[in-house]
């Protein structure tokens, strides 16, 4: 579960979250930052945290005032029985609650970095926050180029409005998930299907900050569909008999792209006109 973003206090340590990057200080500046018994064992809380949490992606730990440490705090009198082998354990725990938050890290920039679909942040303004390399590939952009602009600039026009509904809604905390299939523009100009799915990051008050987005290439299925499509006209008849007396109209709509129904005639014969009205989604001909 991802942690908000703000800025939370604990007795000796602060802590704050600020797009993907968390600042741990130290904060007993009057002893310069003497780490007692229980700041270890709220700095042991805080790595931890961090290690399960996917939006923090950058570390800095530093000390408030002008020193960053003076080391243990050997008048701490609730870790003067045993003091050494506390401090030996508690530093060998904080030194592996690190190493999970660099291990999760690394994970975490893998996942992304090498996923084969598109990971994108976009804030509340629509602009790129980040970009992976599969979305800049599907694109066509580099990082530099895609960070900082408004996702707007890349949607095609008929896409647009449906794009900044989800997104209103998403920030407004109407809807917690956002589904759709757009049309983007690469940088040589040609137009790439996206399916894409979008779901809010909270803030410090609970409220949506930022969104996480995922895109996944649909243009290879979107052209199967199309030749589909004009497939299924083309068995369709094309010229109406006439009919003395009669007037005949047929139309096949389909629920979706391609529908499962056919129809024809053939005829008239002899007075005869043989009408034909077919299923062939495997649920049975008629």
């Amino acid at each position: 579960m991802g942690a908000p973003a703000g800025k939370e206090n604990m007795e000796s340590v602060l802590v704050e979250r600020r797009d993907g990057v968390i600042t741990v200080t130290m904060n007993r500046p009057e002893k310069k930052n003497a780490v007692t018994r229980e700041m270890t064992e709220e700095l042991i809380s805080v790595f931890r945290e961090v290690a399960e949490s996917p939006e923090d992606r950058v570390l800095v730990l530093t000390g408030a005032g002008g020193d960053f440490s003076s080391g243990a705090d050997l008048t701490d009198s609730s870790s003067l029985t045993g003091s050494g082998l506390f401090y030996m354990r508690r530093v060998g725990e904080l030194a592996r609650a690190l190493q999970g938050w660099q291990d999760a890290a690394s994970v975490r920039a893998i996942l992304s970095e090498q996923a084969p679909i598109g990971v994108c942040g976009i804030d509340a303004q629509g602009q790129f926050l980040s970009a992976n390399a599969a979305l800049q590939t599907m694109l066509g952009y580099p990082r530099d180029q895609l960070v900082g602009q408004p996702l707007w600039t890349f949607l095609h026009p008929g896409d647009l409005d449906g794009a900044r509904d989800g997104h209103q809604a998403l920030m407004d905390g109407t809807i917690t998930r956002y589904e759709g299939e757009n049309r983007w523009h690469r940088s040589d100009g040609s137009v790439v299907w996206c399916s894409l799915v979008a779901a809010p990051v909270p803030g410090a008050d609970g409220r949506p900050e930022t969104l996480s987005v995922i895109l996944e290439d649909i243009t290879g299925a979107k052209q199967q569909v199309e030749r589909a499509v004009q497939i299924q006209r083309e068995l369709l008849p094309k010229e109406k008999p006439r009919l003395e007396g009669y007037e005949l109209a047929a139309a096949c709509i389909p629920a979706q792209d391609v529908g499962g129904d056919f129809y024809d005639w053939v005829g008239p014969q002899d007075g005869q006109l043989d009408l034909t009205v077919a299923d062939v989604m495997g649920k049975g001909v008629g």
